[in-house]
């Protein structure tokens, strides 16, 4: 269990980084989606 608790915390220690990069992003560019896949992000902008 020490590793499956230690993988949980490293993705919601992500999900917090990446939604305060979104929001500092979002009053500079649109951002329509938002897609964290493993331990990446991905930022889609609206055209």
């Amino acid at each position: 269990m020490g590793k499956a608790k230690s993988a949980v915390e490293s993705q919601v220690v992500l999900l917090r980084r990446a939604w305060e990069f979104v929001r500092r992003a979002r009053s500079r560019i649109g951002i329509s989606e938002v897609y964290v896949v493993g331990s990446r992000a991905r930022v889609i902008t609206r055209t």
